[in-house]
């Protein structure tokens, strides 16, 4: 996987796992996803790569995409004209199933959170098992979530997202109800919903009541969370990057 963020003053990073297709997803319904994110982007990506190969123009891309079954993808990469990843799709490998789960990353400027909920909101229509949008400093790779390291090995993208090691509800498949935290946007599945009720954290009176809503945590109430939850600071991230 190419390095990013070295060039950006900061960003909103959205990222979902989903179950969009059946096992026997058809060519072209990856394509129509593709497509449909792209339009809920604030500027439209020029070029990409599918599984780690040579970029190549969004034309080019989208007759690639347009043969491929949804279960044949290890990754895509779309990048802007600058050369920084708009929007990540990759196989999640911590899921094993006939039914791929995908994980989706889509990197936005820091104030745009119109096209963030836009995003969020697309995303729990195609089958969401966990989501969140938070927003990282200069020097974070928007995939992995990590302060980039100039030199160091880039992780293959079909093991990103695969690890759930320091996640509050640290379970190996993202169905079973795994929550790395709290972010000031979220969107959790009934399963995710139930988890994060029994984690232990003293949660506010905001918190949805049934899976598949977008749950925006004010300024107020994450000051709140983070008092009543001296314990649970490591999981509660509102503005650590």
């Amino acid at each position: 996987m190419n390095l990013f963020g070295f060039r950006r003053p900061g960003l909103t990073v959205v990222k979902a796992w989903c179950s969009p297709f059946g096992p026997q997803g058809l060519a072209g319904e990856l394509l129509a996803l593709v497509d449909r994110l792209i339009a809920a982007l604030p500027e439209a990506p020029l070029e990409g790569a599918i599984d780690d190969g040579e970029r190549q123009p969004l034309s080019a891309l989208r007759r690639a995409l347009a043969r491929l079954q949804p279960v044949e993808l290890n990754s895509l990469q779309l990048v802007d004209a600058a050369g920084e990843l708009a929007l990540f799709v990759g196989a999640d490998t911590g899921a094993p199933t006939l039914t791929p789960v995908l994980l989706f990353a889509v990197a936005l400027p820091p104030t745009v959170a119109r096209a963030r909920d836009r995003v969020l909101s697309l995303l729990a229509a195609e089958g969401l098992h966990y989501g969140y949008a938070r927003v990282v400093p200069p020097g974070f790779d928007p995939v992995a979530e990590a302060k980039v390291r100039r030199g160091a090995p880039a992780l293959p993208a079909g093991q990103v997202g695969s690890s759930r090691e320091g996640w509050l509800v640290p379970e190996a498949d993202i169905r079973a109800g795994a929550v790395r935290g709290l972010f000031p946007a979220n969107m959790l599945s009934a399963v995710a919903l139930a988890r994060l009720s029994g984690s232990g954290l003293k949660l506010q009176a905001s918190l949805p009541a049934a899976g598949g809503v977008l749950w925006r945590v004010d300024a107020v109430e994450r000051q709140e969370l983070v008092r009543s939850n001296p314990d649970y600071k490591a999981f509660l991230h509102f503005g650590d990057g």
